[in-house]
């Protein structure tokens, strides 16, 4: 069963989808301080049943994954749903890897390691809420 943190006074969920544990500290830290719910997937089959059974508000999803690309589940999450902001994130820094992730229907890229106040921004804009 995927790993689940719980807070008080829930805003929603947020899926990550990362095999690195600090990663998903980090960024389920910044979720945690306003409210959210992190769930984590380091696989694919994690990342889709989070998706369906848990209904997340944003996914993460980092480009390489141990076990699949993260464009394999970007492509999956979009055959049935376009609606859910996705935020890709890798360590390769060329445009092409961005230009990939945006036609695929990511919604923003950020590249590793990143700025917690440049990502803190483009996750609130992602949830349509502003930055502190």
């Amino acid at each position: 069963m995927p790993f689940q943190t719980h807070v008080n006074n829930i805003m929603g969920k947020i899926l990550i989808v990362d095999d690195n544990k600090y990663i998903h500290y980090i960024i389920s830290s910044i979720f945690e301080e306003s409210g959210y719910v992190a769930l984590s997937a380091k696989e694919k089959e994690d990342a889709m049943y989070h998706l369906h059974n848990s209904k997340p508000e944003l996914v993460v999803i980092e480009k390489k994954l141990k076990n699949c690309d993260g464009f394999e589940i970007l492509k999956e999450i979009r055959k049935n749903n376009q609606i859910t902001p996705i935020l890709m994130l890798t360590v390769c820094v060329d445009e092409e890897t961005r230009e990939e992730s945006l036609k695929l229907g990511a919604n923003a890229f950020a590249t590793k390691p990143f700025d917690n106040e440049d990502i803190t921004k483009t996750i609130n804009s992602l949830l349509g809420r502003k930055s502190a």
